[in-house]
């Protein structure tokens, strides 16, 4: 203070500008040399991230999802051969036993018709060569023919699902008249590439979910598939429909999981320890040691090999043991020094 005590009394002798007197003062440090709020380099402490350390190089087990349909084992729609009046038929959900009927026309008039033949076959003298009587015989059998194809029978045991005429309608000929399905036993559809489907071989049994039940079928069927070209129709039986174990409807979703052995070896991670850099490339926190002790963070770009809904398969220029940062990588950047904290020791939030 005293050589600023001088400057100022001495100013107007000397000549100095008082605007240069300030400048001398500010950067010349006139404070109390007992003060000391000297400005010193703040240290930057290092940045704790959760890190996981490489495993060896393993073969990817890749989970493929595919999704199919609750089915009747059997299921057939029935059809009349000839053109009538529809008499009876079944009720949609009713339970038909084997050799049951299940739909039957009107045959008064096919009955009538038989016992004038008849009559006039049987009748003495009835003044009919034996040409004539051959072909009443002909016509006899033609309405007996008919007869029998008036009436639809269930060739299983089963459930009526749907029905498309009511009694009294005019059925004609080959037009579906009652649906049938079995209820013994269901199965379920599904279409599978052909890549898959020739890994499954009949008589393999898989797990199916259902209705979170989960399921076991034995495959019982395999076909080309009528809708996807390229793709196979596989058919399983389901194995615990028994008064004991849940129960499934038709038309239910049935999910099948099967997982496949990859013939790649990559190295496992959390699905978050990868990032796309600004090129679209895929990468990598590794964590390595310093000269300095401390640990400092590198960008190693890697290839991903498969993804499935939490971890990520990967492979690039990296090594087992190597450090990798797991999580909150929008947080640190390449170079940055770092804490490393493994991600087995973080205690789970509450």
């Amino acid at each position: 203070m005293a050589i600023a005590r001088l400057l100022f009394r001495d100013a107007d002798r000397l000549r100095i500008p008082i605007a240069l007197i300030l400048f001398l003062l500010l950067n010349t440090g006139c404070e109390n040399p007992d003060n000391n709020s000297v400005k010193r380099p703040v240290s930057k402490k290092p940045l704790p991230v959760s890190v996981t350390e490489l495993g060896p190089r393993t073969r990817i087990e890749a989970t493929s999802i595919f999704y199919g349909k609750v089915a009747p084992r059997r299921k057939k729609t029935f059809v009349f051969g000839i053109n009538g009046v529809l008499d009876s038929i079944v009720q949609i959900g009713q339970l038909v036993p084997a050799n049951a009927p299940v739909a039957q026309l009107d045959t008064e008039t096919l009955e009538q018709l038989r016992t004038e033949i008849q009559t006039a076959i049987n009748t003495p003298d009835n003044g009919l060569d034996a040409e004539a009587i051959a072909a009443r015989q002909r016509q006899l059998q033609q309405i007996e023919t008919q007869l029998a194809d008036s009436v639809l029978s269930a060739s299983f045991d089963g459930v009526v699902e749907k029905t498309f005429f009511v009694e009294g309608d005019a059925v004609p000929a080959n037009r579906p008249v009652v649906t049938l399905v079995e209820r013994s036993q269901a199965r379920v559809e599904i279409e599978l590439p052909t890549r898959v489907a020739e890994i499954l071989s009949i008589g393999q049994v898989v797990e199916f979910t259902i209705a979170d039940q989960r399921m076991m079928g034995r495959c019982a069927e395999k076909s080309i598939s009528e809708s996807t070209v390229g793709n196979r129709m596989l058919k399983f039986d389901l194995l615990l429909l028994e008064p004991d174990r849940p129960t499934v409807n038709f038309g239910q979703i049935a999910e099948l999981r099967l997982v496949s052995e990859s013939s790649d070896l990559a190295f496992e991670l959390p699905l978050t320890a990868v990032a796309r850099t600004s090129t679209g490339l895929w990468s990598v926190l590794k964590v390595s040691e310093s000269s300095d002790g401390n640990a400092d963070v590198e960008r190693v770009l890697v290839r991903v090999l498969y993804t499935s809904s939490d971890r990520v398969y990967i492979d690039g220029e990296l090594a087992p043991d190597t450090r990798i940062v797991v999580d909150g990588l929008h947080r640190v950047v390449p170079g940055q020094t770092v804490t490393p904290i493994s991600d087995s020791n973080i205690e789970p939030v509450q």
